[in-house]
């Protein structure tokens, strides 16, 4: 069977004997791979023809809490910390414990808005 593949520009994912891989030409974020069975992910094409894809995988959760601390220059004015609680929404989504745990570590956070936040998607999976 030939493999998937999907390029645009300098992302390249492609799908192979049951392996997916993500990466950028440029560099800039790290490759990842992992056995197409550890994760569900989905893509979806909006206006302009920007297609995302969400991938949901425990593999994530350290790259995502670090996100959840990791204020850009470009979003220093953002007191709403909407990567934040993006990253936490994220984390909402993958199941089993490594997920809950770092929800968990983030609900004792300094940051009221990290906090709360943690604590809607430990309530909205149930493990409160």
């Amino acid at each position: 069977m030939e493999p998937l593949v999907f390029e645009h520009d300098d992302v390249h994912l492609r799908v192979d004997h049951g392996i997916f891989e993500l990466f950028r030409r440029n560099r800039t974020i790290g490759s990842y791979r992992a056995p197409l069975s550890w994760l569900k992910v989905r893509a979806e094409t909006r206006r302009s023809e920007v297609t995302r894809f969400f991938v949901r995988s425990p593999k994530t959760v350290p790259t995502l809490v670090l996100a959840t601390h990791w204020v850009p220059e470009h979003l220093d004015f953002d007191q709403c910390r909407a990567l934040a609680v993006k990253a936490i929404w994220a984390l909402g989504g993958i199941p089993g414990p490594e997920a809950r745990e770092a929800l968990e570590g983030l609900r004792d956070d300094e940051n009221e808005i990290i906090r709360e936040n943690a604590v809607k998607q430990l309530a909205r999976r149930g493990e409160l």
